[in-house]
């Protein structure tokens, strides 16, 4: 059977997912280290309803955020066996505090929402605990591109991010 090369059709394979690893979230070193180092400038954007429940438990337990800020339109937890209850549960536990930043540009309100965004980074990066988490919804920006909130947010920002999009592909 051929693929088609006559007929102009060929075949293409759907890139494979990559699976998520410490090492995505950690300072590179020269060195082995014992205990290796978070990235503090790490802006973690996290796709739903793409993501899976593990490596969304991946993310928190790897980046260990300070802040999650959430831009969907409809906030839910509920891929694979996580729900709103325990991933709430483990954001209190590790003292992340979790912004419910409603995405909407119909309301009037994007300026309004760009400025708490950019504090909430400028904050995260004063005080130099920890990465800052995005989630997004797939429908909420450009195919395959930031939402604009948040590109303009990291572009703006005098601190150099550095960018970590989940799920991520090959």
């Amino acid at each position: 059977m051929s693929t088609g090369s006559q007929s102009g059709l060929s075949l293409v394979h759907a890139p494979k997912r990559r699976a998520i690893e410490r090492e995505d979230f950690v300072q590179p070193s020269l060195q082995g280290v014992l205990f290796p180092i978070t990235k503090r400038n790490l802006a973690v954007l996290v796709r739903f309803p793409d993501v899976t429940d593990e490596e969304f438990k991946s993310v928190l337990e790897f980046a260990r955020p300070r802040i999650v800020a959430d831009f969907r339109s409809v906030p839910t937890f509920s891929i694979g066996r996580l729900n709103r209850r325990l991933v709430f549960d483990a954001l209190k536990k590790d003292e992340v505090a979790y912004l419910d930043v409603a995405m909407s540009a119909d309301d009037g309100r994007q300026p309004e929402l760009e400025q708490k965004s950019a504090t909430l980074l400028m904050e995260a990066w004063q005080a130099q605990n920890g990465p800052v988490v995005f989630l997004t919804h797939r429908g909420d920006g450009p195919v395959d591109g930031l939402p604009t909130v948040i590109r303009n947010l990291i572009e703006c920002s005098k601190v150099q991010w550095d960018l970590l999009e989940v799920p991520q592909f090959r």
